[in-house]
C-alpha cells in the first residue's frame, strides 16, 4: 500500500481517517502474524460486497452482492484462516468486524468450537444487519468454494465487542485501527 503525504496528514487532530489509512494498519498487522492466519479485507470490500445495483452506488442494502467479490478471493481460502478483520465505513463512519474460526461454520469443528463474528463500533451500534451480510458472505464462500450443501452451514455467533467510545464524530478512523 502507498502512502503518501496527504495520507499523513490525514492522521493530524480533527481529521478522518481515510482508506488508505485504513487499509494500511490492518494490512501491518497481517505482516506481525503469520500470513496463514489471519487475512485483512480492503476497505472497499465490504462496500462492493452490500452495493445496491439498483440506485446510488453508496446505497447499503441487508441483501449481499456476492458476484461482486467472489473473485476477491481466488487465491486464498478463507475457512483456513484463524481472523478474517473487514474494516467498515457506513455513512462516514468506520469500524471492523472480525471473523474467528472460520472453519467452525463449515463442520470442521466439536459441537463445542464455534465461529465469531465481532463488531468493533466506537459509536456502539448495534450492526446485526452487518451480522447479517458477513453471516450472508461466509455461507455463499463456503457453497462456492467448499461446495458445502447450504444446509451444512453453522452461522456463526454474534459478538458485539465492549469497545472505548469515541467522543466526537471524526475519530472512529482510530478507533476502528
Amino acid at each position: 500500500i502507498m502512502i503518501k503525504e496527504g495520507d499523513i496528514r490525514r492522521v493530524e487532530n480533527n481529521k478522518f481517517l481515510n482508506d488508505t489509512v485504513i487499509d494500511a494498519f490492518p494490512k501491518m498487522l497481517q505482516a506481525q502474524h503469520q500470513r496463514d492466519s489471519i487475512h485483512v479485507f480492503s476497505s472497499f470490500f465490504f462496500t462492493r460486497l452490500t452495493q445496491s445495483d439498483e440506485s446510488s452506488p453508496r446505497k447499503q442494502t441487508t441483501a449481499i452482492q456476492y458476484e461482486k467479490v467472489k473473485r476477491w478471493t481466488d487465491k486464498v481460502n478463507l475457512f483456513e484462516k484463524k481472523h478474517i478483520v473487514i474494516p467498515i465505513e457506513q455513512a462516514h463512519h468506520w469500524f471492523t468486524a472480525i471473523i474467528t474460526n472460520p472453519a467452525h461454520c463449515v463442520g470442521r469443528a466439536r459441537d463445542d468450537e464455534k465461529c465469531y463474528v465481532t463488531i468493533l463500533d466506537s459509536l456502539g451500534g448495534d450492526r446485526k444487519v452487518v451480522y447479517e451480510q458477513v453471516c450472508q458472505y461466509l455461507k455463499a464462500e463456503a457453497t462456492t468454494r467448499l461446495a458445502l450443501d447450504h444446509k451444512d452451514f453453522k452461522a456463526p455467533k454474534y459478538v458485539k465487542a465492549c469497545v472505548p467510545q469515541q467522543t466526537n464524530l471524526i475519530d472512529c478512523g482510530v478507533y476502528c485501527l
